[in-house]
């Protein structure tokens, strides 16, 4: 999930949330969830700060525009974390319910 803003020699960057999923699932693995965080500040609230707001500006299911992005790559010049940003909150959502199920 890593990617280079700057282009082939710039720096990669680690988006916060898929560092989170990482160490979620090394948790499950029996490593310790603490690490460096990639990201200092507050927590990236993925579906307020990101996913919806693209949501609300296309008038489309998450669904929706992703088949729209595979066909249209205006559209990922337009939102380009968009998709990464959805797979990272849906990851989240999947090891959220785990979690729970696990400690039910």
């Amino acid at each position: 999930m890593a990617f280079q803003p700057s282009g082939e020699r710039g720096v990669y960057r680690i988006p916060a949330t898929a560092l989170r999923v990482f160490q979620m699932r090394q948790v499950g693995r029996g490593h310790s969830s603490q690490g460096p965080r990639a990201v200092e500040g507050p927590p990236l609230d993925l579906w307020a700060d990101r996913i919806k707001p693209v949501l609300d500006e296309t008038r489309l299911t998450a669904d929706e525009l992703l088949r729209r992005m595979a066909a249209d790559q205006a559209l990922v010049v337009r939102y380009p974390t968009f998709a990464t940003d959805y797979a990272a909150y849906v990851t989240e959502m999947a090891m959220a319910t785990v979690q729970r199920t696990a400690h039910a």
